[in-house]
């Protein structure tokens, strides 16, 4: 496939069924879907492309399941330093270009589905995206994002899954009402959950209006968060007005947070850290939550592959 496009396209279709297929080692995307309805992906492989495994536009009642998309981006990846991780959005193909990505979202499904060592990230939603689900998952060992929800109205539901060994776990950005619920966000670099964002406009292309969407809403319950040494549970760039938001609407509790070393891995406005009490304090959140002092894991890791 050339570059930014697709070695199978299924555009402007209905009542699809993608069942058994493998998309692999084409030069861009594997799969790319785009103004469908009713697709189907199970039990379908999008690895080892260079920039992408599966691509969505505008796809509504889409159902993936006990699928795979991992060990792609190569070719995106070419001519970044791959350990850089100083920032969590750097202006490079990787961080904006590749990884599986999906815009206008409605009504999707994404169950049992794996992206590991992906040289991009594992999952992304970018604008406009709506009632998605992601249950059980294992998004590990990416290069950026485990997941990455952007400009986006919800509801994004995350339950039972595991967001392991990337950049960044869950990264929200200018995106409300998202539901983390009985997930496993351990050994991500920058930070378990990230949240950040100014208010973005966005376009809802089935009722042909714009509405303002920002970082607020966000429900957070009985997940663990095991930061491992120097890393946070909740990294941010939000402040003023914009943090207010985010904190006055959090329903975050009963969640179990650890740390080899450092209690301090809760970030607040300005990049001051605390530990759980002062951030309990200060947030009037996290009823319920406990913190540990332990080695960070995760229950399943990438496996090993030689393919790069």
């Amino acid at each position: 496939s050339p570059l930014q496009a697709s070695a199978v396209s299924i555009s402007n279709s209905r009542d699809v069924e993608v069942i058994g297929s493998r998309f692999i080692w084409n030069n861009g995307f594997g799969l790319g879907l785009s103004q469908d309805s009713g697709v189907t992906i199970k039990e379908s492989e999008a690895n080892s492309n260079g920039i992408s495994g599966f691509t969505g536009y505008r796809v509504g009642d889409l159902n993936v399941l006990d699928s795979e998309a991992s060990f792609n981006g190569w070719r995106g990846s070419r001519g970044w330093d791959i350990d850089n991780h100083d920032a969590v959005l750097d202006p490079n193909f990787i961080d904006f270009a590749t990884g599986q990505k999906f815009f206008g979202l409605r009504t999707a499904s994404f169950k049992n589905f794996r992206a590991v060592d992906n040289l991009s990230g594992g999952l992304w939603l970018d604008f406009d995206n709506s009632d998605v689900t992601i249950e059980d998952a294992v998004l590990t060992g990416n290069l950026t994002h485990g997941l990455m929800v952007e400009a986006s109205q919800g509801l994004v539901s995350v339950e039972e899954s595991e967001i392991c060994g990337n950049e960044t776990g869950i990264l929200v950005s200018s995106s409300s009402d998202i539901h983390l619920v009985d997930n496993v966000l351990s050994s991500n670099t920058l930070g378990q959950l990230v949240v950040m964002g100014e208010p973005r406009d966005v376009y809802k292309h089935d009722a042909g209006t714009w509405i303002s969407v920002q970082t607020k809403n966000i429900i957070v319950r009985n997940n663990l968060l095991a930061a491992g040494a120097g890393q946070l549970a909740l990294q941010t760039d939000l402040d003023g007005e914009f943090w207010s938001a985010y904190v006055e609407t959090l329903d975050s509790s009963d969640n179990r947070y650890s740390s080899p070393s450092a209690r301090e891995i809760f970030q607040l406005p300005g990049g001051r850290t605390v530990a759980l009490g002062q951030w309990k304090a200060e947030t009037g959140s996290d009823t319920g939550s406990t913190f540990a002092l332990r080695q960070s894991d995760c229950p399943s890791q990438g496996r090993d592959e030689t393919s790069f």
